[in-house]
C-alpha cells in the first residue's frame, strides 16, 4: 500500500514543479545530507528544470518519512514555506477521507449518475484539468484519450475512479467545475445527498 508522503508527493508534483525553485532548495538537500552525492549528482545533472524536479519527487518517494519531513524543512529554509502547507494540507486530505464508508459512498454515486456523464460529460474537455491535478498516472491518462469512442473513454474514466478514495472523487468534480460541467457535479451532489439521508 502506498504510504502517505508519497501519496501527497504524487498529488502535489505539477504544483512543485511549476513552483519550485530547484537550484535554492538543492543546497539545503546538499546541505542537511538527505541524499548521497552520487543521487545529488544525478538530480542536479537533469538537463531540464522539470526533469531535476521530477527527480528529486522520486528520490523522496523511495525514501522514508524522515527525508520527507527533512524536504519540509528545506522549504521553509527555501522561503517557501507556503509549499510546505500545501503538502501538509494535502497529508490531512489524503489521511481522513481513505474510508470504506466514503469510498462506497462515492463508488454509489457514480454508478447512479453514470447516464448522467456519458451523456453530457465532453471527456476530451475534463480529462486535461484531471491530468493538470495528477489524478492518475501517465498510463491511464494515455488509455483513456486512446478510446475509440466518447462513450469508452468516459466509462474508463468512471472505472478508475471508482477504484480510487474520496479525494481523488472530490478533485474530479473540481475538473468538472473548470471544465464547465458544473451541471455534472451538482448531479453527483445531490445524488450523495439521497444517500447520505437514507
Amino acid at each position: 500500500m502506498e504510504k502517505l508522503h508519497q501519496t501527497v508527493l504524487n498529488r502535489c508534483r505539477s504544483k512543485l514543479i511549476k513552483d519550485l525553485n530547484v537550484e535554492v532548495v538543492m543546497k539545503y538537500i546538499q546541505e542537511k545530507e538527505l541524499f548521497d552525492d552520487v543521487t545529488i549528482r544525478d538530480i542536479n545533472e537533469q538537463t531540464t528544470t522539470t526533469a531535476k524536479i521530477s527527480h528529486l519527487i522520486d528520490q523522496i518517494k523511495q525514501s522514508n518519512k524522515d527525508t520527507y519531513t527533512r524536504f519540509k524543512q528545506c522549504l521553509i529554509e527555501a522561503q517557501r514555506e507556503d509549499l510546505k502547507i500545501m503538502l501538509e494540507k494535502e497529508e490531512n486530505l489524503s489521511a481522513g477521507m481513505n474510508t470504506p464508508h466514503h469510498e462506497k459512498l462515492h463508488q454509489t454515486v457514480l454508478n447512479r449518475c453514470l447516464t448522467n456523464l456519458t451523456q453530457d460529460l465532453y471527456v476530451q474537455d475534463v480529462i486535461e484539468y484531471v491530468q493538470e491535478k495528477g489524478l492518475f498516472d501517465c498510463e491511464t491518462i494515455r488509455d483513456i484519450k486512446d478510446q475509440p469512442t466518447s462513450t469508452k473513454a468516459i466509462s474508463l474514466l468512471i472505472d478508475q475512479l471508482k477504484q480510487r478514495d474520496q479525494y481523488t472523487y472530490e478533485k474530479f468534480k473540481e475538473c468538472l467545475i473548470l471544465s464547465n460541467h458544473a451541471d455534472l457535479k451538482n448531479i453527483l451532489e445531490k445524488e450523495e445527498k439521497k444517500l447520505l439521508q437514507k
